[in-house]
């Protein structure tokens, strides 16, 4: 109980269902540029309000329990809010915040476990496609071990990267390989139209050894 438990979730907030209290967090980090669909410039932190002892590293008007009305701090009302708002230090993004709204709506009204399966269906397409063209995948398959969005093919990025972008698809190197990116507007046409990309290629380009 000595130990503080970090997590960066950008990867898994808006895809993945996550419960803080349940994995232990005691801070929980985030951008909203990914699976919660916000142009970047805004931030996610959760706090375990518990750990009262934690305090900012630096202190703002808005970090405090009772702000003041014309934002000068006095020494004699210094009290840290009680909610995760105790790190905030500087002006908020409040066209993001509207977006982050907006979204967050049309997450919840989806449903994130639907999201979540979504993407491991076509996880499951993807793989199975890659598969058939005997290219290995980089991680695990299964999806027990697996995470429902981000997959690796083994394509060596510096013959494929190119290759990809002139066929309009985006792709990014990882692990080398080709990293394929799955969110909740992806549809079954669009894994399919990744395979025939690669499909269209041929044997004519290397393949990465590294695999799982």
């Amino acid at each position: 109980k000595k130990l503080y438990f970090v997590m960066d979730m950008m990867q898994a907030v808006g895809v993945v269902p996550i419960d803080a209290k349940k994995v232990g967090a005691t801070f929980i980090g985030s951008g909203t540029h990914k699976g919660l669909l916000v142009p970047q410039g805004l931030g996610l932190l959760y706090w375990d309000r518990i750990r009262t002892e934690l305090e900012p590293a630096y202190l703002a008007a808005i970090s405090l329990e009772n702000p003041p009305a014309d934002f000068i701090a006095r020494p004699d009302d210094m009290a840290l809010a009680r909610t995760a708002g105790r790190f905030e230090i500087g002006n908020f993004n409040l066209p993001a915040i509207q977006g982050l709204g907006a979204a967050l709506d049309l997450i919840n009204d989806i449903g994130i476990e639907k999201i979540q399966a979504h993407c491991f269906d076509l996880g499951d397409r993807l793989i199975a496609g890659l598969d058939a063209l005997n290219i290995k995948l980089v991680g695990p398959r299964d999806r027990s071990n697996r995470a429902p969005h981000i997959y690796v093919a083994a394509l060596p990025a510096d013959e494929w990267i190119d290759y990809f972008a002139s066929k309009e698809v985006r792709v990014s190197p990882e692990r080398n390989g080709i990293r394929i990116s799955l969110a909740m507007f992806n549809t079954a046409s669009d894994i399919d139209r990744v395979l025939d990309v690669i499909k269209e290629r041929g044997n004519t380009a290397g393949r990465s050894s590294k695999a799982a």
